[in-house]
C-alpha cells in the first residue's frame, strides 16, 4: 500500500510543481544542465495544461449538447387539444400534409366527465351551400366537397344528402346569390363548380335543373318564389307554403338545395370518428394517437431564439404531462372557461347559450325501423329567416332516431339565436355555465314558444305527427348548448403567442358543415405552409 500511495503523491506533486521531475528521474538530471532541465520541465508542464483544458472543453461540450437535446426532445411534434369537429379535422390535415409528424389529439370521445363539454354529441347538423356571408359560403362549399372522400377513406358514414330548404326574404335571396357568385368566381366560373343555381320558374326551371343534373352537377339550388315548386323538389315530403309571411306583406323566397352531394345533414359524432380514422390511416400509423383525457393547462417551458425550438407542456386531468413543439387549441365552447389561451384571445369570444328543442314524433311506418329511416331521408333540413318574432325564425333538422331517448325526434331551434331569457343567463364562470348547462332538460308543458314550434313542425312535416304527451313520457325535451361567436362572425385560426401556440376556435354556429376546411386552414398555419389555390379567399382571413 505504501509504494502505490507514494507514487501517486509524487505524481500529483509533479503536476503542480514541474521542478519535482528532477526528483522523480535523478538519472535524467545528470545528462542535462540545470537551466535546460528547468525550461524542459516547464514546456512539458505547459503542454500538459493545454491538453488538460482541451479535454475539459470537450467534456463540457458533450454535457451541454446532451442537455440541449434533452430540453428540445418532445413526446410529440404537434398536440391538438380537443377531439371535436375542428380538432379531428386539423389532425387529419396535419397528418396528410406531413406524415412524418408525431401528432397527438387529446380529448374525450364522449360528453361525460365534469370538464368534458362539446357540441358535437347529437344526431344531426344541417349542412348546406346556401349562405348569406361570403367567407362562410366558401367554407360551406369546400366542406360539401370533402364529405364523400372522408367517408370513403375512413369507412365511416356520416353524411345524408337529404337536401336543405331555405325560406327567406328577398334580401336573403340576393345575399345568398352574391355568395354563390363569389364562390364561382374563386373556382373559375359556373362550369368549374359542382353545383348549379336555377332561377327560372315553371317548365323552364325544371328543364334547367334536369340539364344540370345530366351534366354531372351533384347539387342543384332552385331559387323560386313559388312554394309549390320548392316543395316539389322533395316530392311533397315537406310543406313550407303556409310558413310564408304574406300577412305581413313580406315577399318570401325559397332556395331548395338537393342532389347527391348537396345540402342535408351530417352526423357529428360519426363525422369526428371518420376524421380521426383518416388521421390514423396515414402511414406511419405509429405517428398518431388519440388520448382520452381532458387538458387542464398549457405552458411554454422552453423557447429558442426567435421562438424556434419551443417546448410546450400540456397537463391533463389524468395527471399526465405531454410535451410538443407546437400546440393547436381546438376546444370550442369551453375554451374561455378553461383559460387555455391568453385573455387577449378569449375576450373576443362571445359564448351564447341556446335551448334546442327535441320534439318526439310518431314514425309513419310504426316499428319498421328501416322503412322509417328511408322516410326520414326524404325530409330536408330547413331554415326559416322570415318573421317578426324570434319564435318564427327557426331551423329544423329532419326526423332522426335518438337511441338515448329510444324514439324518433326532430330538433328545432331559433335561427336568430337564443331567446332573450336564455341570453340573460349568467355564464361568466365555468361553474355558472355548467350549472346552466345541466339544468332545464325538460320543457314545461305550458311553454308557449315550444307549443308554437310544435304547431309549426306539424305544418312542415305532415307525415310525422308530434307524439302525444303522456305521464310516462314527455313529448318534448331541451338540449342545452353554448355556441362560440365572435364580433366579426368568423372563426379564429392563427398563432396565439408568436411562437408555437395556435388556435382553431369560434364556429359561430356553422362549425359542423365547415370543420373540414377550417381544419385544413389551421393545419397549414401550424406548419407554416401555403394554402392550396382553392383557399385563396382565406389567405389573410381569420387572423387574430
Amino acid at each position: 500500500m505504501f509504494l502505490p500511495s507514494a507514487f501517486i503523491f509524487r505524481l500529483a506533486f509533479f503536476f503542480f510543481e514541474p521542478v519535482a521531475l528532477s526528483h522523480l528521474f535523478p538519472t535524467f538530471r545528470k545528462y542535462t544542465s540545470p537551466t535546460a532541465f528547468f525550461f524542459f520541465t516547464y514546456r512539458l508542464y505547459f503542454l500538459f495544461v493545454c491538453f488538460f483544458f482541451f479535454f475539459i472543453f470537450i467534456a463540457l461540450r458533450i454535457v451541454f449538447t446532451a442537455t440541449s437535446y434533452t430540453m428540445t426532445a418532445t413526446d410529440y411534434d404537434v398536440i391538438v387539444v380537443g377531439a371535436g369537429m375542428f380538432g379531428s379535422s386539423a389532425a387529419k390535415h396535419l397528418r396528410r400534409l406531413q406524415p412524418s409528424l408525431r401528432v397527438a389529439v387529446i380529448g374525450p370521445d364522449n360528453n361525460s366527465g365534469r370538464l368534458a363539454r362539446g357540441q358535437h354529441f347529437d344526431e344531426a347538423r344541417i349542412c348546406r351551400r346556401v349562405e348569406t356571408a361570403v367567407p362562410w359560403a366558401h367554407l360551406n362549399d369546400l366542406g360539401a366537397l370533402s364529405y364523400r372522400e372522408t367517408e370513403a377513406t375512413s369507412g365511416v358514414s356520416f353524411y345524408t344528402p337529404c337536401g336543405c330548404m331555405w325560406v327567406g326574404t328577398a334580401e336573403d335571396r340576393d345575399a345568398s346569390m352574391e355568395c354563390m357568385d363569389s364562390v364561382q368566381r374563386a373556382s373559375g366560373g359556373a362550369d368549374a363548380v359542382t353545383y348549379a343555381v336555377v332561377c327560372e320558374e315553371g317548365d323552364a326551371g325544371a328543364a334547367a335543373a334536369a340539364a344540370a343534373t345530366a351534366a354531372g352537377k351533384t347539387s342543384v339550388l332552385r331559387v323560386t318564389a313559388s312554394s309549390s315548386v320548392a316543395e316539389g323538389v322533395f316530392g311533397g315530403e315537406i310543406r313550407v307554403g303556409q310558413l310564408a309571411d304574406a300577412a305581413d306583406g313580406v315577399e318570401t323566397y325559397y332556395i331548395a338545395e338537393s342532389g347527391a352531394a348537396g345540402g342535408g345533414t351530417v352526423h357529428p359524432t360519426q363525422y369526428v370518428k371518420a376524421q380521426l380514422a383518416c388521421a390514423a390511416a396515414v402511414s406511419p400509423a405509429s405517428n398518431f394517437c388519440h388520448l382520452l383525457e381532458v387538458v387542464l393547462q398549457i405552458a411554454c417551458v422552453a423557447a429558442g431564439e426567435g421562438g424556434d425550438d419551443c417546448v410546450y407542456a400540456v397537463k391533463t386531468d389524468a395527471e399526465h404531462t405531454y410535451t410538443a413543439g407546437r400546440v393547436l387549441v381546438a376546444t370550442a365552447s369551453f375554451t374561455k372557461y378553461h383559460k387555455l389561451l391568453p385573455e387577449s384571445v378569449t375576450d373576443r369570444l362571445k359564448p351564447l347559450a341556446a335551448d334546442v328543442v327535441l320534439l318526439r314524433l310518431v314514425p309513419p311506418h310504426g316499428d319498421d325501423h328501416e322503412a322509417n329511416v328511408k322516410a326520414s331521408e326524404l325530409c330536408p333540413s330547413m331554415i326559416k329567416t322570415t318573421g317578426k318574432n324570434d319564435d318564427e325564425r327557426i331551423y329544423t333538422l329532419p326526423p332522426r332516431y335518438y337511441a338515448e331517448h329510444a324514439g324518433w325526434y326532430v330538433k328545432m331551434g331559433r335561427a336568430g339565436g337564443p331567446a332573450a331569457a336564455v341570453r340573460d343567463v349568467e355564464r361568466h364562470t365555468l361553474a355558472a355555465a355548467m350549472a346552466w348547462y345541466d339544468t332545464g332538460k325538460e320543457v314545461p308543458k305550458t311553454d308557449p314558444c315550444v307549443t308554437h314550434l310544435a304547431n309549426m313542425l306539424q305544418d312542415i312535416f305532415p307525415r310525422w305527427p308530434v307524439a302525444p304527451d303522456t305521464p310516462e313520457q314527455s313529448n318534448r325535451e331541451t338540449v342545452r348548448c353554448i355556441v362560440d361567436e365572435t364580433k366579426e362572425d368568423v372563426p379564429m385560426l392563427d398563432c396565439v403567442d408568436g411562437k408555437g401556440l395556435f388556435c382553431a376556435i369560434a364556429g359561430n354556429g356553422r362549425g359542423a358543415k365547415t370543420c373540414d376546411p377550417i381544419g385544413c386552414i389551421a393545419a397549414h398555419r401550424v406548419l407554416g405552409k401555403e394554402l392550396p389555390p382553392a383557399y385563396s379567399f382565406a389567405k389573410d382571413a381569420f387572423r387574430l
